[in-house]
């Protein structure tokens, strides 16, 4: 289990992988969405039911993290470029505020 802090590689273990989630407030039951699991499967990996591969463990690393945004894969219909416009607007505030005046989207929208 791999973090980026200040820009280095460090091992995760199960605990920092749940608070990381508690801190973003981040159901379990929408992780294990998140890696096509049953409904409880988050859940029974805390307490030691079952064990997560490392496919989804990175997953789910890599959205806590902010490296990937898990939910435009979860849509199947957007193309490559329609995911990627996706990422850039939600990590910048001043894309966010272009694209928004751009297109007439009030911000009591969000």
């Amino acid at each position: 289990l791999v973090k980026i802090y200040k820009g280095i590689m460090k091992n995760m273990n199960k605990d920092e992988i749940l608070e990381m989630a508690k801190k973003r407030g981040v159901k379990l039951n929408y992780l294990s969405e998140l890696i096509g699991g049953y409904r409880g499967k988050l859940t029974d990996w805390k307490s030691g039911k079952t064990t997560l591969s490392e496919s989804e463990i990175k997953i789910i690393t890599d959205y806590l993290s902010g490296l990937t945004d898990a939910e435009t894969q979860l849509i199947p219909f957007l193309t490559e470029k329609e995911k990627e416009i996706i990422r850039k607007y939600r990590r910048n505030p001043k894309i966010q505020y272009a694209v928004d005046k751009l297109l007439g989207i009030d911000e009591k929208d969000d």
